[in-house]
């Protein structure tokens, strides 16, 4: 046994076998968290495929609020400078002197190794939402502006000399970058899963490894090398998919939008990282600029989007969403946050929080998006995740003779031709990227328009996840008894359809009881619910031309609303389950039913004989009936004419719906059928149980796509379907609506 007081020393040095800090697992926790909200937030702020609000005013207002932070921390930083005034001449780095500071690392005087690709690789993960230059330092430890110096005099100090002005210019160079990269953000999230684009961002390291290798001369190793081809092996594979055309997830113009993506990312990360180490002005003075000039750009976007463009939003239009608010927010906190994360989690804790938020995505992205995962995206990512420890854990040696010095070495013709350029020629360059960068964004922001051939295939795969089978389809939903309290859980079904009804009897005692409006509808009598159908499809033909079809089920029914896409819209939908099982007889003996025994069958031949004699064309079996479960089935438009007018003669006779409905059907099957290979009603035999099933499981309310009954006084098992709705409704770009929409008194309501 141990000392008491070494108890908790021993226990840290068994659970934190490699000494990581308090702060190390905090940071780590954090960047998951980040990375896994900021790919939920950008997707779910969808509406339909695409965002309410607009992207390239958000991201204005997103570098507003930047500057407005940045100049909050720049004046509390003046007013901690010492006393000491000009600086020092050992700051003045216009002889190459004093210290440097990295943007990168959350570390204001440590230079970034050479070699260092991995943290710039894992920051430039980062600019997804914000970027490297966001850091917050606790205190610049220089001696600057003393107390009777105004601020304004040190801003104007921070760029004076040749280096301050050259640096100006690079960062103007670094917000035409990021503007880049946040809008064609925007456009990634609405032609990709987060997953996938949270993976594909270790490509990163690939891009990143080229720029520093061609521009600053950095060594790689051979391990890295290695370690950058299985990356790329790695991500290839976790976009395989076999039962494509094309072999991969997605058309090949949405690799190369998220290939711009990366190639912009790693770009702007180690131009950032040389213009940091240029002079040693304040960082916040930095930001200032950079988001500035950020602002203005995409100000500018967004008035030629709004000119060439007539379907882009307004300025402010849209932000009465949580979605919109949360994105500008989203943009706004996370390079403050990444800063936190950088300073205490190093390179491999890095790259273990991103496996582990990415490994998040990928099993969220089906649940919450409905994404399909390619069939090696498993061994895909493993080998991507391997890659990335190998790539950080296996630098090259420094060389004796290498320096850090900033910017590209002298060596480099293309850089330095370029170089010569731009500072004979600035004000034109400026000039030309702008204009060029303002037109990519464009062609980004409407890319159905700009490039269709691009990103051919990419609207029908969404097509297939985000629209409804019944968008044009009327659902009313039947109560036998009055339970209000259970109205605002069927809601829930409203995003999938055309418009929900509700009828329930004696929903709102004040009406009649006959009172059958758009919503609601009170009939008493369910014996013949048929005929509070028929009155439904009246106001339809009447009223409502885009509707093409009604769907009537059971309020303790479940419907999976998008599992029903591969049925013929035309065609009646009808059950053919048990209890009763489906069929049509002229023989009481042929089946056994306990309606039979209350002989419901009789009303039944004397209305199908009224129809016959009604000469209108109709085929009726004489003597026959057909009885069947009447609990869910689905009438499309064009028999809604038979339908009511059958419905009609059927409520004369009072038949019981369980008869009255099945041989309806079975009337209008036999008149439109043009043969056995073409009937007009389609047979649904795979719901779970019957009229009178209980205990469904939470397998079967989640995996079926229809069932009864749904058993409402079992939380677990209500809570998972609805739950499962809610998520599908996230997938359509809509919210799923509260559960006291209805009814106020609803949580507060017992469910038996």
């Amino acid at each position: 046994m141990f000392p008491a007081t070494a108890m908790p020393t021993r226990l840290w040095s068994l659970i934190w076998v490699h000494g990581i800090p308090i702060q190390g697992v905090a940071a780590t926790a954090g960047l998951i968290a980040i990375q896994v909200g900021i790919g939920i937030v950008m997707k779910a702020a969808q509406v339909s495929g695409s965002y309410s609000f607009s992207p390239s005013a958000s991201i204005v207002i997103s570098e507003f609020l930047k500057l407005l932070l940045s100049t909050f921390f720049f004046w509390r930083e003046s007013e901690q400078r010492s006393d000491s005034w000009p600086p020092p001449s050992s700051l003045s780095l216009e002889g190459g002197a004093g210290p440097q500071y990295s943007r990168l690392d959350g570390d204001d005087r440590a230079p970034a190794p050479e070699n260092a690709i991995d943290d710039s690789s894992q920051a430039i993960l980062a600019t997804d939402h914000g970027d490297p230059s966001d850091t917050v330092p606790a205190k610049d430890q220089r001696e600057i502006v003393p107390s009777s110096k105004s601020r304004l005099s040190f801003f104007l100090h921070e760029f004076s000399g040749d280096l301050a002005q050259q640096k100006t210019e690079g960062i103007i160079i670094l917000a035409l970058c990021y503007t880049l990269i946040n809008n064609s953000i925007f456009l990634s999230y609405k032609i990709a899963d987060p997953g996938t684009i949270q993976l594909s961002k270790s490509g990163g390291t690939v891009v990143t490894a080229i720029i520093m290798v061609v521009c600053l001369g950095t060594t790689i190793s051979h391990a890295q090398w290695t370690a950058i081809a299985i990356q790329l092996c790695g991500l290839i594979l976790t976009q395989y998919k076999g039962d494509s055309k094309t072999l991969i997830m997605y058309p090949v113009g949405v690799y190369l939008i998220l290939v711009l993506q990366l190639a912009l990312s790693a770009s702007a990360g180690v131009y950032n990282q040389y213009l940091v180490k240029l002079n040693d002005c304040s960082l916040h003075v930095n930001n200032m600029i950079l988001y500035a000039a950020g602002a203005s750009i995409n100000l500018v976007c967004h008035l030629v989007l709004r000119c060439v463009n007539a379907n882009e939003p307004g300025f402010f239009h849209g932000y009465d969403s949580v979605g919109a608010i949360m994105v500008v927010l989203s943009n706004v906190f996370i390079g403050l946050a990444i800063t936190i994360v950088y300073k205490y989690a190093d390179a491999l804790i890095k790259c273990f929080a991103s496996a582990v938020s990415t490994g998040i995505l990928l099993y969220l992205s089906p649940i919450l998006f409905g994404t399909v995962l390619g069939d090696l995206v498993i061994i895909g990512a493993g080998l991507t995740f391997f890659a990335s420890w190998l790539y950080i854990s296996r630098p090259a040696p420094q060389k004796k003779n290498q320096t850090t010095d900033r910017g590209p070495q002298s060596n480099n013709r293309i850089f330095a031709a370029i170089s010569g350029i731009f500072e004979k020629y600035t004000g034109a360059c400026l000039g030309m990227l702008t204009f060029g960068a303002v037109i990519l964004v464009v062609f980004l922001a409407i890319p159905e328009q700009t490039m269709p051939g691009l990103l051919s295939g990419t609207t029908a795969r969404a097509a297939e996840v985000i629209t409804s089978p019944f968008q044009n389809t009327f659902a009313m939903v039947r109560w036998n008894t009055r339970l209000p309290e259970r109205i605002p859980l069927i809601k829930k079904y409203e995003p999938f359809f055309r418009a929900v009804h509700v009828s329930m009897p004696e929903l709102d005692k004040e009406r009649p009881a006959k009172f059958h409006d758009w919503e609601t509808d009170q009939a008493p009598n369910t014996f013949t619910i048929y005929s509070a159908v028929a009155r439904s499809m009246k106001m339809i033909l009447s009223t409502q031309p885009l509707i093409d079809g009604l769907l009537y089920f059971h309020f303790d029914a479940w419907i999976d609303p998008l599992a029903w896409g591969d049925l013929d819209r035309n065609n009646i939908w009808f059950l053919n389950s048990s209890d009763p099982v489906y069929g049509c007889m002229n023989n009481t003996k042929t089946r056994k039913w306990w309606g039979l025994d209350k002989q419901f069958h009789l009303p039944a031949l004397n209305a199908t004989r009224i129809v016959d004699e009604l000469d209108a064309g109709y085929e009726v079996q004489e003597g026959y009936w057909c009885i069947g479960w009447s609990d869910i089935y689905y009438i499309p438009r064009r028999f809604f004419v038979d339908y009511i007018l059958l419905a009609d003669i059927f409520y004369e006779y009072e038949v019981f719906h369980e008869v009255a409905i099945p041989t309806m059907v079975r009337i209008i099957n036999d008149t439109y059928s043009h043969s056995d290979a073409e009937p007009a009603v389609h047979d649904i035999r795979d719901c779970w149980g019957s009229c009178c099933s209980t205990k469904p499981s939470i397998e079967n309310v989640t995996m079926k796509r229809c069932g009864h009954k749904l058993d409402y006084l079992s939380e677990p098992l209500r809570t998972a379907f609805f739950d499962k709705l809610d998520g599908q409704a996230q997938m359509l770009g809509l919210p799923a609506p509260r559960d006291e929409r209805r009814s106020s008194n609803a949580s507060r309501t017992s469910w038996g």
